[in-house]
């Protein structure tokens, strides 16, 4: 357990239709687990909720409100925080996640008081911005609040087993039994396509690559120490992937590319339950990303999870040519045409006075991170995987 406290030292605000919006408490986890299963269907261990939610090594507090009626939570929504940084420069953000309104209680504006209650909070300390990555519906919601979209990222996919990605699209197309048939066709067919793109995109240098299941959260810093961006990004430091890897719901792995003995670029990746390999982050980051290098550690990947039925990737995690080398294709590709969901960011600064775009609290420099002017620009943003608290 962190030893942050569990107590915000914050009052409830209460309202005349009997709900009290207030941050976590001791004793709350078990009801914010109980929220998650009642209002999702999904169950979440203790210890998924400690080291998501309070085992953070940034903030003195755990960073949930929620929002009880009768001495039942019926709300919740998590902020999970990060430094960003923007070449030498860095502030604390935060990325709302996890926003859960029980069923029985909806539209009854919970989300906003929830909302409402952290800005009030955070405007006054030293988190410089909100960002996040929400549904069509929450970003609409969020804009009412201040939120900016920053437009949709675009995502790759490696269709490794045609069958289970669009099976229904095929069903549907021909019926059962053809359209089994034509999956079974476009799996082996996709087998061999895919084994000649990889045989064709693995570089021939001479590369040792050695794989991790504990992430080695020292020398995956000192990689992206190499090279730091000049965009806003989320700072790769130790405790951060110590933290961030250490997801116990979730198997990762990362891959070490040595050159002579020396590390030369990592790839991490993670292994969802439902057979989809993610490529989440890969350093040094761009525009310094060593090509021979990341090639050898995406064919390894792959050799190693031949059995996933989708790898994906995100945004600059690796470079767009990279990944077509391999196979991979965008989400707006017309073979993906209905298939997926789009991945929309959106920000919305918390310094005062930044409507201006100076950004109150910094020295007023046009490279300050933080002000609305910087954080509401697409273009300022270099985005990987490794931020969205998405699968």
């Amino acid at each position: 357990m962190s030893s942050q406290s569990q107590e915000t030292g914050e009052e409830a605000q209460s309202t005349a239709d009997g709900y009290s919006i207030r941050w976590f408490r001791s004793g709350d986890a078990d009801g914010v687990r109980a929220l998650f299963e009642d209002a999702l269907g999904r169950t979440r261990s203790r210890a998924y909720v400690d080291w998501k939610y309070v085992d953070d090594p940034y903030l003195s507090h755990v960073p949930i409100n929620v929002a009880e009626r009768d001495g039942n939570l019926v709300g919740v929504q998590a902020y999970l925080p990060c430094r960003l940084r923007r070449a030498d420069r860095t502030v604390l953000a935060l990325q709302p996640a996890d926003a859960v309104i029980h069923p029985d209680h909806r539209r009854n504006g919970l989300y906003t008081r929830m909302t409402r209650q952290a800005i009030d909070r955070y405007e006054a300390g030293e988190p410089s911005l909100f960002f996040n990555y929400p549904t069509e519906g929450a970003l609409g919601a969020q804009r009412k609040l201040g939120w900016e979209s920053l437009g949709a990222l675009d995502v790759f996919y490696r269709i490794q087993r045609p069958s289970a990605f669009l099976a229904d699209a095929l069903e549907d197309a021909l019926g059962g039994a053809g359209g089994r048939t034509l999956e079974r066709v476009a799996d082996v067919l996709a087998r061999g396509a895919l084994s000649a793109l990889d045989r064709a995109g693995t570089p021939s240098g001479s590369f040792r690559v050695e794989s991790h299941e504990e992430a080695p959260a020292a020398l995956l810093a000192s990689l992206y120490e190499r090279s730091v961006p000049e965009r806003l990004h989320v700072e790769r430091e130790a405790q951060f992937y110590e933290w961030w890897l250490a997801d116990p719901t979730h198997d990762y792995r990362t891959y070490v590319a040595r050159s002579r003995g020396d590390p030369v670029a990592a790839l991490v990746t993670r292994l969802t339950d439902s057979g989809v390999l993610q490529f989440r982050d890969a350093v040094p980051l761009p525009p310094n990303q060593p090509a021979d290098p990341l090639r050898r550690l995406v064919a390894t990947a792959l050799a190693d999870h031949t059995d996933a039925d989708v790898v994906k990737s995100v945004g600059e995690t690796l470079p767009a040519d990279l990944l077509g080398r391999f196979g991979f294709v965008r989400d707006s590709a017309p073979v993906l045409d209905g298939q997926t969901k789009p991945l929309r960011m959106a920000a919305r600064p918390l310094t005062t006075g930044d409507a201006d775009g100076t950004g109150e609290g910094t020295d007023g420099r046009d490279d300050d991170p933080g002000g609305r002017g910087d954080v509401t620009d697409r273009a300022n943003w270099l985005p990987t995987f490794l931020e969205p608290n998405k699968d």
